[in-house]
């Protein structure tokens, strides 16, 4: 997979970690989620409401400062 190739070796502290040390943009991270996730739903039908766009929206509009706020775990 494209984007952010590393996003499967690590768990939501890792991913949060990343962004605090500005490695990964929340961007990054949630287009690698929403690849991840197109890819396999086809066979596990687990995403039936893709709401993409509210994700791209929060990241545009300023998350807030939390642990996990780009996290799209």
């Amino acid at each position: 997979m494209a984007g952010f190739a590393e996003y499967e070796q690590y768990d939501a502290l890792g991913l949060a970690d990343l962004v605090r040390r500005k490695e990964v943009t929340p961007s990054e991270l949630l287009e690698a989620a929403i690849e991840r996730a197109e890819a396999r739903n086809p066979a596990v039908n687990a995403v039936v409401m893709k709401l993409y766009d509210y994700g791209k929206k929060a990241i545009a509009d300023g998350l807030p400062d939390a642990p996990f706020a780009a996290c799209p775990c």
